[in-house]
C-alpha cells in the first residue's frame, strides 16, 4: 500500500513537520498587525503560547523582520514561552538568544515522557506553577482555531474575569492547489491501495476536497474502495466519522510503521 502523509505548506516548513503532498498552504493573518507583536513584547513577565509548530514560525518570522530601530526600542524584559505538547515546547526554547534584548525563558513544564499534548493541559500546569492567572498571556495561533475556544472556556469555568489575554491569528490556512504529486494520480489511476496519513481534522478535509476535486465526485463514499484514511488527532477522528470514512481507518500506529519501513527500503 501507497502511504502519503498530507500536511501543511508553510513559507518556512522545517525538517520537523515532514509531509509528502502539502494539501495546505499556510499564510500570514490577514488580522495581523505588527503593532500586536510590538505590545505583546512591552511590558515584563508576558506568557508566549504557541498553539503549532506553524504559529511559531510566523511567530519567529514576524520577529526577525522587525525594524531594528524598533527593536531598539524595546526593553530588555523577561518572557515566558512554551507550546502545547513536545514539539512546540523545543520550538518556544529556541528563542533563548544572547543577542535579543528579550530574556526569554520556558517553564519547564515536565520531562518529555510526562508531557501531555494540548491546551487544556498546559494551562492546568501553568497554574499548578502558579504563572497563570498571575501572568498575561499572549496565544499565537491561527485564523478560526480550536485553542481561543478552549482558552476561552477556562478562564470562564475558573472566573478568571480579571486576567489579561490575547488571542493572535497570526496565519491562515487555505486550501493548496498545486499539482497532485505523480505517484498519487498514478494510484488512482489504476486503483492501487493508498493510504493518506493526517494529523487534523483541517487537514483531513482538505485531502478529502482535494480528491474530490480531481476524482470530480460529490461526496467521500464515492472515492474507489482502495483510498484509506489514517487519522491521529481526536479531532480529525470526529471528522472521519462524520464523513462516513470509518470503514476506510487505518490504526495511526500501522500507518507509522508502514511509512517507516517505505523509508528504509
Amino acid at each position: 500500500m501507497l502511504n502519503i502523509r498530507c500536511g501543511i505548506k508553510g513559507k518556512t516548513t522545517p525538517q520537523s513537520l515532514p509531509c509528502d503532498w502539502p494539501v495546505m498552504r499556510a499564510e500570514a493573518g490577514s488580522k495581523f498587525l505588527q503593532e500586536d507583536l510590538l505590545n505583546s513584547l512591552s511590558q515584563p513577565k508576558q506568557l508566549h503560547i504557541f498553539a503549532s509548530p506553524m504559529a511559531f514560525l510566523f511567530f519567529q518570522d514576524a520577529l526577525n523582520s522587525l525594524d531594528q530601530g524598533l527593536v531598539k526600542k524595546i526593553p530588555p524584559n523577561e518572557m515566558l514561552a512554551c507550546g502545547v505538547g513536545n514539539t512546540t515546547d523545543t520550538l518556544a526554547r529556541s528563542l533563548k538568544n544572547p543577542a535579543s534584548p528579550l530574556r526569554w525563558s520556558d517553564p519547564a513544564l515536565s520531562s518529555p515522557d510526562s508531557r501531555e499534548n494540548g491546551l487544556a493541559w498546559t494551562l492546568e500546569q501553568l497554574e499548578k506553577k502558579g504563572l497563570v492567572p498571575r501572568h498575561p498571556l499572549h496565544l499565537w495561533t491561527k485564523s478560526f482555531s480550536s485553542s481561543e475556544k478552549i482558552l476561552r472556556e477556562v478562564k470562564t469555568s475558573r472566573r478568571w474575569n480579571m486576567w489579561e489575554t490575547s488571542v493572535h491569528e497570526i496565519y491562515e490556512l487555505k486550501l493548496n492547489n498545486e499539482p497532485f504529486p505523480p505517484e498519487i494520480i498514478l494510484a488512482l489511476a489504476n486503483r492501487t491501495p493508498v493510504c493518506f496519513g493526517v494529523k487534523s481534522a483541517e487537514v483531513l478535509d482538505a485531502t478529502v476536497a482535494l480528491l474530490l476535486l480531481h476524482t470530480r465526485l460529490t461526496s467521500a463514499q464515492q472515492l474507489p474502495r482502495t483510498v484509506h484514511f489514517s487519522v491521529w488527532e481526536k479531532g480529525a477522528l470526529q471528522k472521519a466519522q462524520q464523513l462516513f470514512l470509518h470503514s476506510r481507518l487505518i490504526p495511526w500506529s500501522s500507518f507509522e510503521q508502514h511509512s517507516d519501513l517505505t523509508a528504509e527500503s
